[in-house]
């Protein structure tokens, strides 16, 4: 029974040894590379600073050569969208009274010769909507 407690120490120390070896190896290496990477910590901050202070150069040239053309597309596109507001009220009223029209006068020339674009934005004809004539 003594020789199988030896033979266990001695595989023991065959797997250890080795282990224990490849262990301080790669302890000693990743010291190695967080050292370095350390030491260039300084390198990269001041890259990066570099990297922003030419981002905002960046952006205040941009900000100048086209600066003023943005706002005074913005102002265009206020005007245009105001401008179309008016006009899609104007023609929902028109709508609505080329549409009385088309009840009180349903046989009236106008009528007949409404383009089609019109016709189509209408409301549909009702019977109960014939005029009393």
């Amino acid at each position: 029974m003594e020789w199988v407690i030896g033979l266990i120490g001695a595989v023991t120390a065959l797997i250890g040894v080795p282990a224990a070896y490849f262990t301080a190896k790669m302890t000693a290496s990743a010291q190695k590379e967080t050292t370095e990477v350390e030491a260039r910590g300084p390198e990269w901050q001041a890259f990066l600073e570099q990297v922003r202070k030419e981002n905002d150069r960046a952006t205040e040239r941009m900000e100048e050569h086209f600066g003023g053309q943005i706002k005074s597309l913005a102002d265009k596109v206020e005007k245009l969208e105001a401008w179309k507001q008016r006009m899609s009220t104007k023609y929902n009223l028109s709508i609505a009274v080329i549409a009385r029209w088309h009840r009180k006068y349903p046989h009236d020339e106008l009528v007949k010769s409404t383009p089609q674009e019109i016709r189509e934005d209408l409301p549909a004809y009702w019977p109960r909507d014939e005029p009393n004539v």
